[in-house]
């Protein structure tokens, strides 16, 4: 009897850990997948490629013409090696195209599905295929 009751605990509480794990890794709560946004003419501040989610973080200029700071999700830094992307694809100062998901909470942040390089190549960061397209001669 108390061996049923243990084992019953144990999967009760292993099923409410992978419940949580499955909602924090479900974009669609923090993006609005419905929604596309692409920003042409970014201009890089840097990549940080770390565990859970990597970030690219930019800057574009808005309809008045003031610069405004970005953040873009994308994947952590172990699914991004799988891929072949690294952190030396972009520098500081590169001016890129970024697209992505943007926030549900209006705010300067999106989930990156694509970036488009300086040389033209684009990188996917979700999805089966190549990772990186080589921009057409």
């Amino acid at each position: 009897m108390t061996r049923t009751l243990v084992r019953t605990a144990c999967i009760l509480v292993l099923s409410c850990a992978a419940t949580v794990a499955i909602a924090h890794h479900n974009g669609n709560l923090y993006f609005d997948g419905e929604k596309t946004v692409e920003f042409e003419n970014a201009t890089v501040i840097s990549m940080v490629m770390v565990n859970p989610h990597s970030r690219l973080e930019f800057t574009i200029e808005n309809e008045n013409g003031e610069l405004e700071e970005w953040s873009a999700e994308t994947q952590s830094q172990n699914a991004l090696r799988r891929k072949g992307i690294h952190a030396g694809l972009v520098k500081a100062g590169d001016v890129v195209t970024v697209i992505g998901n943007p926030s549900r909470k209006g705010t300067a942040y999106i989930r990156m599905r694509q970036l488009i390089l300086p040389n033209g190549d684009t990188v996917t960061f979700y999805g089966s295929g190549p990772a990186i397209t080589p921009a057409s001669p």
